[in-house]
């Protein structure tokens, strides 16, 4: 096995810093035309220009990732892996392989995945694979282009790209399927690594997904194997078992076998899995539930006859799985399967259809759902709800589909706002009880409130103001959105403004924030003004903050008026918030001279002046004299007699070279040669006597940073001599011709 000193040496011979980075990938770019150009940056992480991007430009262009993925698979194949060839020269053409072959993978990701395809539509697997290749190219980039070869990734990855060595799964598997000499190459490197027989490579997830997805038995063997001999290896089991509801249809199937014949649904890493891959939620306990769902499935996976006998039937369990296993095959079949069991007489079967449905996740499956929101059983009609509104709320998928994804998209749910309206008329004002359906742990309280969430999704084209009657049954974070969509509106209607106004007042901090931020810009009507001086009772400082910054945008009349109400009313919190706008007009000279008459008035009359009053009434007396500020250091000093400011000066050395390794190498050595030598540390309980090789790293001394190297070594550093000897007798291949230094 590859020592990782070594390994760590090997990677920093390939490592590109950033600089070195920027050079290859611009140089690389400047070959491919103008729009392959732009797509290549915005798969790196950059802009259209090549350059990096800040941080919130870069969240931005994790949001764009799936409109360059669409780029990519509309470009013609000659284009397509011109642009691979730019961006990983050595495994271009395997790269657009695996590409190719992700359209065959099931196209959800993530915790709650399940192992669907559609392969008539491979607009649906275009999520799955723009994250792939993404952080496939992202990766690649920190390393010389000259050296990546399939032979390099099947041998390095697992030390190149520490968690992320799953990302060269597809391409590995790709050049397994082509079975020629370097297909073959890469398996025996695979096969070597999953026994821990190769020199360099070594176990790791793009061993399992490669094996997995690619379409060899002997690879899917050695994983069966592998499996089986995990026994107390929980950690293991869980690795093999987590992508297989991604691999190769008959690898799944095998899989199943496995499991089922040798009962290792006792281990509770299978059956988690079982349970992600069936959409269950049964606990580890339930061995025998899990057991007859696998073989429920392995019997109906390969029997379409049997799957149509149990549709016909009245099991709403083995109806499930049989439209899970013609999704396995179809999505779009599932969904045909599933539509006329919307209007089975019985309540399970209904259930268990719209529950496959949601499960599958696509535009069609909604469509098809969305009449069961009428359902008589609300359970149901709260589910179909749910899963509909999740499905319209990525409104991406409706309109980037157009090009690509054909009769996906056909059809529409336009009625189902109108259906959750009548949904949140049937219940009542409290969340009640509704008892388990099918399985125990559909059991749920009906609330009112997820109707009112779920409609936000159905909104569709209509009017955000459609939302207002609703807004009192949504959670805080779910108003706060549609604060934001009312206050986006291009015209505001009575309604809209009367809304927003009352919401600068809610109990939820979220939602008043965003109801501020709304109604910041816009010009006080009448009537308005009152609204914002009631909220002044109020204690919450960022209610009184908002309201304020609000009440100082008016016009200079309007606003000493607000302050003429506010310094008159009965309650003090209101009184103070009179003063405080008084004094934050005089502070920016608005009506300065009215402010400290009204300032001297307000002495005047009150009976007993407080201690905030007063520091309010001396402020606006004061505006106008000289500020004091921090730039200055409070008047304490002339900031043009600064000393002036040094502008970070780029150096040409690198932080980690081959002498950095081998210095690395040589203090571990050194360490180990004096394992057994006694040192002697300071503790909390006193001198203790330690053996160097079973010292922690807190136990040296920390740096001090402002007492002098030396007298650090020499006063507290143990073992110092050993250190200080080979510091000054390093051999010359632990030095940089550079003349930097370690630290």
């Amino acid at each position: 096995m590859l020592k990782p000193d070594v390994a760590a040496e090997r990677l920093a011979s390939w490592r590109l810093d950033d600089e070195r980075q920027g050079e290859r990938l611009l140089g690389a770019m400047a070959t491919l035309p103008k729009g392959l150009r732009v797509i290549g940056y915005r798969l790196v992480g950059r802009d259209g220009e090549g350059k990096c991007l800040r941080n919130h430009e870069w969240q931005a262009a994790q949001v764009e990732q799936r409109k360059v993925a669409i780029d990519v698979e509309s470009l013609s194949d000659k284009d397509r892996v011109s642009l691979f060839r730019a961006l990983a020269p050595g495994i271009a053409d395997w790269v657009d392989a695996g590409w190719q072959l992700l359209k065959e993978s099931p196209y959800q990701v993530g915790y709650d995945r399940k192992a669907f395809r559609a392969p008539e539509d491979p607009f649906l697997t275009l999520g799955n694979r723009a994250g792939w290749l993404t952080q496939l190219v992202r990766r690649l980039q920190a390393f010389d282009a000259d050296a990546i070869s399939l032979k390099w990734l099947a041998q390095w990855a697992p030390h190149a790209l520490a968690y992320g060595e799953a990302c060269v799964g597809p391409v590995l598997a790709a050049a397994i399927n082509a079975d020629g000499p370097e297909g073959q190459e890469v398996f025996e490197i695979l096969r070597q690594s999953l026994t821990n027989d190769h020199e360099i490579g070594r176990m790791g997830q793009h061993v399992i997904r490669s094996l997995l997805i690619a379409e060899r038995e002997e690879g899917w063997e050695l994983l069966e194997k592998a499996l089986l001999a995990a026994q107390r290896q929980e950690g293991l089991r869980q690795a093999i078992l987590q992508p297989v509801d991604e691999s190769h249809p008959q690898a799944f199937r095998r899989m199943l076998q496995v499991i089922e014949e040798h009962d290792l649904v006792r281990f509770s890493a299978v059956a988690r899995s079982v349970d992600v891959w069936f959409g269950l939620l049964w606990d580890s306990s339930a061995v025998k539930a899990i057991n007859d769902s696998i073989v429920g499935v392995r019997r109906l996976l390969d029997d379409p006859e049997g799957r149509q006998k149990v549709l016909a039937g009245s099991d709403p369990q083995a109806i499930h799985r049989a439209l899970w296993c013609i999704g396995f095959e179809d999505a779009h079949a599932a969904v045909r399967a599933a539509e006329p069991l919307l209007r089975h007489r019985s309540d399970e079967v209904r259930f268990v259809a719209v529950t496959l449905l949601g499960q599958l996740g696509i535009h069609v499956a909604a469509v098809t759902q969305a009449p069961a929101i009428d359902d008589d059983n609300i359970q149901i009609a709260l589910t179909a709800a749910r899963d509909v509104s999740l499905v319209m709320m990525r409104n991406d998928q409706k309109k980037d589909a157009a090009p690509l994804a054909g009769r996906a998209t056909k059809g529409s749910a336009d009625g189902s706002f109108e259906a959750a309206e009548r949904l949140y008329r049937r219940l009542p004002g409290k969340p009640f009880p509704l008892p388990a359906l099918v399985w125990p742990w559909t059991a749920r309280q009906a609330d009112r409130s997820e109707v009112c969430a779920a409609s936000l999704g159905l909104l569709g084209d209509r009017p955000v103001t459609r939302m207002i009657p609703y807004l009192q049954d949504l959670e805080s974070h779910t108003q706060a959105r549609v604060v934001g969509l009312l206050a986006g509106q291009k015209k505001w209607d009575a309604l809209t403004r009367k809304t927003l106004f009352e919401l600068t007042g809610n109990a939820s901090p979220t939602v008043r924030q965003a109801a501020f931020a709304a109604v910041g810009d816009q010009e006080l009507r009448q009537g308005e003004p009152e609204i914002l001086e009631s909220l002044m009772s109020r204690k919450a400082a960022d209610v009184r903050r908002s309201a304020l910054a609000t009440l100082m945008l008016q016009p200079d009349a309007a606003a000493i008026a607000s302050a003429d109400r506010l310094t008159v009313s009965r309650d003090a919190l209101q009184r103070l918030a009179g003063l405080d706008l008084l004094r934050q007009l005089a502070d920016a000279n608005r009506e300065r001279a009215a402010c400290r008459q009204r300032a001297v008035a307000y002495a005047e009359r009150a009976k007993k002046i407080g201690k905030e009053e007063q520091i309010q009434l001396t402020a606006i007396a004061d505006s106008g004299r000289e500020i004091v500020t921090l730039d200055d250091a409070l008047g304490l000093m002339d900031p043009a007699r600064r000393s002036p400011v040094v502008t970070p000066r780029k150096r040409a050395g690198q932080s980690m070279t081959a002498a950095t390794a081998r210095c690395l190498k040589a203090l571990d050595e050194l360490v180990h040669e004096h394992r057994e030598a006694p040192v002697r540390i300071q503790t909390h309980s006193g001198l203790q006597e330690r053996l160097l090789g079973t010292m922690n790293g807190w136990e040296f001394p920390d740096v001090e940073w402002r007492t002098p190297a030396r007298e650090v070594v020499v006063e507290k550093l143990p073992l110092r001599n050993v250190w200080l000897d080979w510091w000054d007798s390093r051999a010359k291949a632990c030095l940089d011709s550079d003349g930097f230094e370690l630290v």
